[in-house]
């Protein structure tokens, strides 16, 4: 189906930061961009002359979408650590399951950009992939941002703008309204 899971998820088009703040924060779709690379300068919202990792579509590919999105984070080695579990579901504009498809989320440690990294899997056939993001220590990791590196599939193209809405959002997660979701360490 094309819904979402609600959690703890909730939609926000607040901007990024990346100090440390005393702001709670909920696992969220955010208007910021992330950086893939670790860099010293701010993230902003200012427009980019960056390439995106997005193919035109200059042939008659079908379009494919996120229509599900699904995240749970538990604690584990007795609280110690966490880790969150991203479950998407792929479908084409027709509904289509879509197997075979190459998906790479990345993420980012809400208050240090330097530590990040990629996540890559392969759609199952009934569309899905679930994509286990690292342990992360509890004292020390208040949260990531994760957001799509990259979606590949033979005979479609990836298109961000068709995904489904996220959280109650008014905005298509993964979009270019709201490219990232904060994912919160889960509550003792």
């Amino acid at each position: 189906d094309d819904s979402c899971q609600e959690n703890t998820s909730q939609p926000s088009k607040a901007p990024l930061t990346t100090a440390p703040t005393d702001a709670p924060v909920s696992n969220t779709p955010t208007k910021a961009p992330v950086s893939r690379v670790p860099t010293k300068a701010p993230l902003t919202n200012a427009p980019s002359n960056v390439p995106t990792d997005q193919p035109t579509n200059t042939s008659n590919d079908a379009n494919a979408r996120i229509s599900s999105l699904k995240i749970s984070n538990k604690l584990i080695n007795g609280g110690k650590k966490w880790r969150s579990k991203i479950v998407i579901t792929l479908k084409d504009t027709e509904k289509n399951k879509i197997s075979g498809a190459t998906v790479s989320v990345s993420w980012i440690y809400l208050d240090d950009i330097s530590k990040n990294g990629v996540v890559t899997k392969i759609t199952k056939s009934n569309g899905k992939v679930s994509l286990n993001l690292p342990k992360f220590k509890t004292k020390k990791v208040a949260g990531v941002v994760v957001a799509i590196d990259s979606i590949s599939a033979n005979d479609y193209l990836y298109n961000k703008e068709l995904n489904v809405k996220y959280g109650g959002s008014k905005c298509r997660v993964f979009s270019s309204d709201c490219p990232n979701v904060i994912i919160n360490k889960p509550d003792a």
